[in-house]
């Protein structure tokens, strides 16, 4: 009798030095016990692992599907006929292949976004940059980059959707998702720049004078003066805006 309570009790882990079934017990009935929160979740353990957000990444991949028809217009003004037909590619393939643009398709077949709108073209063509400004709600831009968006505004498919009520919202889904692109900039800059405005001035000038000569700006004159704009009439004035 005393060995068969003795294994019962070994069992059920009660009254064993080593405690290891107490501890079990103790454990299921503390997570028992233990506050939740609204959602029923256990205060104080690991929350989910951040997932990746499928949507927002189809939602700027329409977008910027729609924008490859600005780009197709703007390289063909260049003349640069290579750079047009991978617009154009890119646009026939995820529109059809990629689910209307929400899968950029492009890269796995060597067809990469262009960095191009009018901005850029009529800065090809010589048009002064003009003086640096901030557009609410919008990204950092120059009086010449500003006027170059009313084209693009054209070459819109948004611009032609009927009824006007969609037309709109699909115009703030636009400028939301532009936002939104930028917020881990903003908040990047905020924490390592000792001056936000000034940084993001002068990253956006050097970005857009690259972006005009293509990736091969030419080199400065000397160690304190930046790649001259071939719109901005010299380094003067790129420095002053």
């Amino acid at each position: 009798v005393r060995r068969t309570r003795a294994g019962r009790t070994a069992r059920s882990g009660r009254g064993t030095p080593s405690g290891h079934g107490t501890r079990s017990s103790r454990g299921t009935r503390a997570r028992r016990q233990a506050p939740r929160g609204e959602e029923g979740s256990v205060v104080g353990a690991p929350g989910p692992r951040p997932r990746r957000q499928p949507v927002r990444t189809c939602v700027g991949n329409i977008f910027s599907n729609l924008g490859e028809i600005a780009t197709f217009v703007d390289t063909s003004l260049e003349g640069r006929a290579h750079d047009a037909a991978v617009s154009f590619g890119r646009l026939v393939l995820n529109t059809t292949f990629g689910l209307g643009g929400c899968l950029d398709l492009g890269p796995r077949f060597g067809l990469y976004r262009n960095k191009q709108d009018f901005g850029l073209t009529m800065g090809n063509w010589g048009v002064p940059s003009g003086p640096y400004i901030v557009l609410p709600f919008l990204v950092p831009s120059t009086v010449r980059d500003t006027v170059g968006m009313a084209p693009d505004f054209l070459l819109s498919p948004i611009d032609y959707i009927s009824p006007v009520a969609d037309q709109y919202a699909l115009g703030v889904a636009y400028y939301v998702n532009a936002r939104a692109e930028l917020l881990d900039t903003t908040n990047l800059l905020e924490e390592i720049a000792l001056d936000p405005y000034a940084f993001t001035r002068d990253s956006y000038l050097q970005m857009r004078t690259n972006l005009v000569y293509h990736g091969n700006p030419p080199p400065p004159k000397d160690d304190y003066e930046e790649p001259e704009d071939p719109g901005s009439g010299g380094t003067h004035d790129l420095k002053n805006h």
